[in-house]
């Protein structure tokens, strides 16, 4: 969802406006993302990510990554594709 609008992105996540609003200015302040007027409505803004939140991103997915290796490395791989089938089952079920 590049260049989103805050209620867009907040929809999305299904979370109240003041909620998104606290979150955005927060990672606004760690420079990880931008707002930017949206050039649609001017009365919004949308949210971009800074070059530093890009960064930080590809580092948390390095970590995500490893960690899911560390996690499932007992299970082979029909083990693995079981596994990751039963948590989209209840995420669904979840959300």
């Amino acid at each position: 969802m590049p260049n989103s609008s805050q209620k867009e992105i907040a929809e999305e996540l299904k979370i109240d406006r003041t909620t998104m609003v606290d979150h955005v200015d927060h990672l606004e302040s760690l420079k990880y993302i931008a707002r930017v007027k949206n050039p649609e409505d001017r009365r919004s803004y949308c949210l971009s990510i800074t070059e530093k939140g890009k960064q930080t991103l590809d580092k948390c997915w390095e970590i995500l990554q490893q960690s899911e290796q560390n996690v499932l490395a007992a299970l082979d791989n029909e083990e693995k594709a079981l596994f990751k089938r039963y948590l989209k089952k209840i995420l669904k079920g979840v959300v």
